[in-house]
């Protein structure tokens, strides 16, 4: 890619990013726990429908709908859990079966239909249970969920936008050569740095009762997930042969490939606001 080309890129993405900020810090502010937690689920539909995408042969090209449904009805059923503990642990026992038989019954090769099965499964709970771990954040920490949503998503875009821009100003030393060729452990260190400062502002902002300390090993630790987030998505990619999950953030790619850090953080925010 040329230096003219990545410039233009690095542009769509900024314009991209600055017109969806706007309606995800008012939904924050203003929505209800049962709307940010149907945001949730509607993400995951379509971050499930694009692994989908990317797992599922051709062939099957129209079960990806159902994949994606799945997905949905799972992030649905782990935030059902507030309610029913029972509801999640049903459909997990149900997954498995359900996905093996759908393949099997559409498929006249066995190694095939087992293993886009497996796929399919794998797929539906990496969105469909990180997702509704998001969902269920909103209702966490005694009516504060909304600020802890916030700190999340906050933690993560600066984790991001910190770690691309000490990669491309300090970078030297090569991450993971193999799964992201431009990830660097200066530019790691710099994500770090930022999701500590964005998860201290929004301590200070809205959680102050919360132990300055406790949040500060948090926003590191938020930070090291939101990378590992990160590359286990360019994992992912690199083993089904595609660049980008899906194209629907022009300049970003898919939605898995801008909420890799952010679903993978849900499940340690929801858990520290538990204990």
């Amino acid at each position: 890619m040329t230096e003219n080309a990545r410039w233009s890129n690095l542009t769509v993405r900024i314009v991209t990013s600055l017109l969806i900020l706007p309606p995800v810090l008012a939904l924050i502010a203003l929505g209800s726990p049962a709307m940010l937690a149907g945001a949730a689920v509607v993400l995951c539909g379509l971050a499930g429908y694009e692994f989908a995408t990317m797992a599922v042969d051709r062939e099957f090209a129209a079960h990806r709908f159902f994949i994606s449904g799945m997905c949905a009805v799972t992030a649905s059923a782990v935030v059902a859990s507030i309610r029913s503990s029972a509801a999640p642990l049903a459909l997990l026992i149900s997954l498995a079966p359900l996905f093996f038989a759908l393949f099997m019954f559409t498929s006249k090769e066995p190694t095939a239909a087992f293993r886009n099965g497996a796929f399919s499964l794998a797929g539906t709970l990496y969105t469909g249970g990180l997702f509704g771990a998001l969902g269920l954040i909103p209702f966490a920490a005694d009516g504060q969920g909304r600020w802890w949503v916030l700190l999340l998503v906050a933690s993560t875009v600066m984790n991001d936008t910190c770690a691309y821009a000490a990669g491309r100003t300090l970078g030297r030393h090569k991450l993971h050569p193999v799964l992201s060729p431009n990830k660097t452990w200066e530019g790691s260190a710099g994500g770090l740095m930022g999701s500590l400062a964005a998860v201290l502002v929004v301590r200070q902002l809205f959680l102050p009762e919360v132990s300055l300390p406790a949040m500060g090993g948090l926003g590191l630790f938020l930070g090291a997930v939101s990378q590992v987030g990160d590359l286990m998505e360019s994992f992912i990619k690199r083993s089904f042969h595609v660049k980008d999950a899906g194209h629907i953030l022009p300049g970003h790619g898919g939605l898995l490939d801008r909420l890799d850090g952010l679903i993978l953080g849900a499940p340690v925010v929801l858990l520290f606001t538990m204990v």
